[in-house]
């Protein structure tokens, strides 16, 4: 790692550092992630706990575009924002913010795991291939057919094949 330029690590933060854009969305990415990650303290509501009175109530923006005054003729209860609800509630009187946190753990958890999966798979044929020659035609010939499929085509087959469930779509995403 001794370089004229440094540790990589430190030189690409360097670099990230130096463009005001990529600094803002690298400080918004970091803020996204902590609050999946730390879900169940900063969600006000479980993601599956209902409350029919409160369905499809607007989010915290209905407290200035809404007529809040209940003598006036314009006021409706059901466009009423609830206090705790800051996106507001689905059909089923989900708290939204809730959801998508909640959501967001499941997101993150495929794409990281369909990540590493991928490298795991790229990395052992590569070394095989390099290793072993006679290996380097064959796994060749299946990228070449794995490469025939567009992308979106193969994940619905293997999704088809497999069954729906979160682990067939992180194996259908990583191939």
């Amino acid at each position: 790692m001794d370089n004229k330029h440094g540790n990589p690590f430190v030189v690409a933060f360097r670099k990230l550092f130096q463009n005001k854009l990529a600094t803002l969305c690298f400080v918004i990415l970091i803020i996204e992630i902590a609050a999946v990650v730390l879900a169940p303290k900063i969600a006000p509501f479980g993601y599956e706990e209902q409350n029919p009175a409160t369905k499809l109530r607007p989010g915290f923006w209905a407290q200035w575009t809404v007529v809040t005054d209940p003598n006036d003729p314009d006021y409706d209860e059901s466009q009423q924002y609830v206090p705790g609800h800051y996106l507001g509630t689905d059909e089923y009187g989900r708290d939204v913010f809730s959801r998508l946190l909640y959501g967001g753990r499941v997101s993150l958890m495929v794409g990281f795991f369909s990540t590493l999966m991928g490298l795991v798979v790229g990395v052992v044929c590569g070394l095989l291939a390099g290793y072993y020659k006679r290996l380097d035609n064959p796994i060749m010939r299946v990228m070449d057919l794995l490469f025939t499929f567009p992308g979106i085509l193969l994940a619905m087959l293997i999704i088809a094949m497999l069954g729906v469930n979160t682990f067939n779509a992180m194996l259908a995403i990583s191939i």
